[in-house]
């Protein structure tokens, strides 16, 4: 799936670079491309696709966020008042109501590009932790405590290491 990712963005690139003379100018680069490719229609398909990207993105984060300060409450991590879980629902109300409060305040009072890099920022930071995760559970001690898994990462440490490297490099 990756590299079929990184296949059709690099090809979007190609072909942004080369319909359009003034890329760098351009605030919509892909609907401006759009526009000269395939006319209006074209524009209104890149701008509904980055809708529902968006809105796909924007359920996930808020879905993730509020299970993951969760979590963090059950192990002690953040106050315990994040772990407390709806009788009626079983969601942890305290958890979602909190993230949900946050992110209208950031999505409200900062720029699209402020909210871009801190969602870019606090990614790379949940995936440096969970490839040292990775790397900390294969270690010796959890034999025993953690099951077996089920299926092994090739090269060992090899990616891991490689993907955290990345992130810190991206978020240098």
């Amino acid at each position: 799936t990756i590299v079929v990712v990184t296949i059709v963005l690099t090809l979007v690139q190609v072909v942004a670079l080369g319909v359009l003379p003034s890329l760098p100018a351009s605030k919509t680069p892909l609907a401006d491309a759009s526009v000269l490719i395939m006319g209006a229609t074209g524009a209104a398909v890149i701008t509904l696709g980055a809708v529902l990207s968006t809105m796909g993105n924007n359920m996930g984060q808020a879905i993730s966020g509020s299970r993951s300060l969760f979590a963090l409450a059950e192990h002690g991590d953040v106050p315990r008042v994040f772990a407390r879980v709806s009788p009626r629902f079983g969601t942890p109300v305290v958890a979602i109501v909190f993230t949900a409060a946050v992110s209208l305040v950031l999505a409200t009072t900062g720029s699209f590009v402020t909210m871009a890099q801190a969602s870019a920022v606090s990614r790379l930071v949940v995936y440096v932790a969970t490839c040292a995760a990775a790397l900390r559970l294969r270690s010796a001690r959890f034999a025993g405590v953690v099951p077996e898994p089920t299926m092994r990462v090739p090269f060992g440490p090899v990616i891991p290491i490689a993907a955290i490297l990345i992130a810190l490099a991206i978020l240098f």
